[in-house]
């Protein structure tokens, strides 16, 4: 389960993104959004897509062409996150969880508060566990705390399930994370594989490898993921969790309308699990805030 919320936060929390649950037996939990990590936030990325100013003035940035970017995380948090103003939810569900053969869900709600461009930003998120069993019963906090850079990156440290009922099965996994967007190429950032996305980070729990984490001890392990734009409205995501490698498209079908929509390969590796798994998630992000007029500001020397 903890996979599950994971790879849905790492959606919701795509406002370019927790997760899904890759075993409800042993572990739940977002980034998304992860967060259902909305995984990066729009005002983040539009960093790539500053253009140089003409005419001797400077500061000049153009609105996002499109309402929400694809995520770029599949199972693992981003530095990115929500700012004041924005909400998210989503649902996502896994065709057999680890060690077992039946299917399991997840269902996640959150909010963003503070400004991460002047101050820091924190996601909240619920997550609902075990939407195929009962219901409801089953229930996680998550919260990140996150600060845009320089050069269109970000830090963030959170805690996945830093509160939980006590019939949950996943960790209590805090991780901290740095993640950054790169221009391929001068093609501009809506061509073809012109932009880059990558996040790393360390984290305790689930983020170590399996049998560590199964043994339930205090270490450390290394995640990340990589997000390359393939077109417009596509990112193609890998994604190291710690214990194995996940690999999936992460996709925004419809124009200017914030929903997106993660399917994905579980442990393809075979390092972790018990054979590849497949997961999808939807997730949809609302604004409330008008920020275009911040968007479209000039400054003069």
């Amino acid at each position: 389960m903890r996979y599950l919320l994971v790879c849905l936060i790492a959606a919701v929390t795509c406002v370019p993104s927790p997760g899904m649950a890759q075993n409800a037996k042993y572990s739940r939990d977002a980034d998304a959004p992860a967060h259902a990590e909305p995984r990066d936030t729009v005002e983040a990325l539009r960093e790539v897509y500053r253009l140089p100013s003409p005419g001797g003035q400077k500061g000049i940035t153009l609105p996002a062409p499109i309402a929400v970017l694809p995520g770029t995380t599949i199972n693992t948090p981003t530095a990115y996150g929500a700012r004041w103003g924005q909400v998210y939810a989503g649902a996502s569900v896994q065709d057999r969880i680890r060690y077992a053969s039946w299917t399991d869900g997840v269902v996640t709600m959150g909010a963003g508060l503070g400004d991460p461009s002047r101050w820091i930003g924190v996601d909240v998120t619920l997550n609902i566990l075990d939407t195929y069993t009962d219901f409801a019963q089953d229930r996680a906090v998550s919260l990140k705390l996150h600060r845009h850079l320089p050069a269109s990156s970000a830090i963030a440290v959170g805690w996945e399930n830093i509160w939980h009922t006590d019939g949950t099965d996943g960790g209590s996994s805090p991780y901290a994370v740095v993640s950054t967007s790169t221009r391929l190429h001068g093609g501009g950032p809506w061509t073809p594989f012109g932009v880059l996305v990558a996040s790393l980070g360390v984290g305790g729990d689930r983020f170590q490898d399996e049998r560590a984490f199964l043994r339930r001890e205090n270490g450390a392990g290394l995640f990340g993921s990589l997000a390359l734009q393939v077109v417009r409205p596509v990112h193609a995501i890998a994604n190291w969790t710690g214990q194995d490698l996940s690999l999936g498209l992460s996709i925004t079908p419809v124009p200017r309308f914030p929903v997106v929509i993660t399917p994905a390969l579980m442990d393809v590796t075979g390092r972790a699990g018990d054979g590849v798994r497949f997961s999808a998630s939807v997730a949809i992000i609302y604004d409330a805030v008008d920020r275009s007029s911040a968007q479209r500001t000039t400054r003069s020397r």
